[in-house]
């Protein structure tokens, strides 16, 4: 009985040697790049940079992270954005396409009145009249990326950020669909 058990170990041993193992060298993109975002809803359009991570969890689906920070702004102070979702397509050795849609947060750094909100003009503003300072974004869009080598990666995005902009009070929900560009480049490891 051990000698059968014995051969048949050699066995598996000889046929998983002699199979070639398919290893995907690089799973993990670490980028970063210069944005912009421009919020039609308060008329504000502003540059920032951000970074992203990304995690390929098969040939077509990779996770990923981005933060972006933004400068200041005349309403709104600076901006905060964080995204986490999936980057969906397909990949060549010169060049990727791929779709993203990725949920996150839009973080403002000062009080501003809620747009198109009658408000009693008084100091401090009622908080009833504010806009929330953390409102629920969805980026939808598309992504190039071009490998100039086997590491590197160029990557452009252009899509939609949709913002949610709450208030403190009980005024309704505001939706928009805001322009959102990106370039940047990164690593693959």
């Amino acid at each position: 009985m051990s000698l059968r058990r014995g051969a048949i170990c050699a066995l598996v041993l000889v046929l998983v040697s002699s199979t070639p193992a398919v290893v995907r060298a690089q799973v993990v993109e670490v980028g970063g790049h210069v944005t912009h975002l421009d919020l039609g809803v308060l008329n504000e359009g502003a540059w920032g940079v951000g970074g992203r991570v990304g995690y390929e969890t098969g040939t077509l689906i990779t996770l990923e992270g981005e933060v972006n920070v933004f400068g200041e702004q005349p309403i709104t102070g600076r901006r905060v954005q964080a995204l986490g979702g999936l980057k969906l397509g397909g990949r060549t050795p010169a060049y990727g396409l791929f779709a993203k849609l990725r949920p996150g947060v839009l973080r403002f750094e000062r009080d501003f009145i809620m747009p198109g909100t009658a408000c009693i003009a008084v100091v401090p503003t009622p908080e009833e009249c504010l806009a929330a300072r953390t409102n629920l974004v969805l980026d939808f869009g598309s992504a190039i990326e071009l490998y100039p080598t086997g590491r590197s990666l160029i990557r452009v995005d252009v899509g939609t950020t949709y913002l949610w902009l709450g208030s403190r009070g009980d005024l309704p929900t505001q939706r928009s669909g805001n322009f959102q560009v990106s370039i940047g480049a990164g690593l693959r490891f």
